[in-house]
């Protein structure tokens, strides 16, 4: 599974405020809150390319070598969780600010998922409903459990 999760900064931040969840089995769903092109929630299917290329960029990129937090010396700035499962092994990044190559391309490649595709308004859901362990439906940032 695929989570990236945008989040505000302080006050008056305009800074994007959505989830992208991506499952193995090509499923997505997008939460867009505020600050992006599409608000609410929104289902697609990806194809077996899409799903290929977002797991090599997450491997070729290092994923798991890289740091937990990324963090500038501005405090109030937004911010995005990436989490990557696979294989029963998770791992989530905070980018605040600084982060390295690696971990922009990955989040730009979920980024351009977003806004590829033909994703259906919340009436058209996922065949198959995720599992209540994967269900977050705040804007608040979400930590996982290591």
């Amino acid at each position: 599974m695929f989570h990236l999760q945008r989040f505000p900064g302080g006050r008056g931040s305009t800074s994007p405020v959505m989830e992208l969840r991506i499952y193995a089995d090509g499923r997505a769903e997008y939460i867009g809150t505020a600050h992006v092109e599409r608000l609410g929630t929104f289902y697609r299917r990806l194809t077996a390319a899409e799903l290929a290329d977002l797991n090599a960029r997450f491997d070729n990129n290092g994923f798991w070598g890289l740091r937990d937090v990324y963090q500038g010396d501005i405090q109030d700035v937004g911010g995005t969780y990436v989490t990557y499962t696979k294989n029963g092994r998770s791992k989530q990044i905070l980018d605040r600010q600084n982060a390295p190559p690696a971990l922009r391309q990955i989040e730009m490649a979920m980024d351009q998922l977003v806004s590829s595709g033909e994703w259906k308004p919340n009436t058209s859901p996922p065949e198959t409903t995720p599992s209540p362990t994967n269900e977050r439906r705040s804007t608040k940032p979400q930590r996982i459990n290591r």
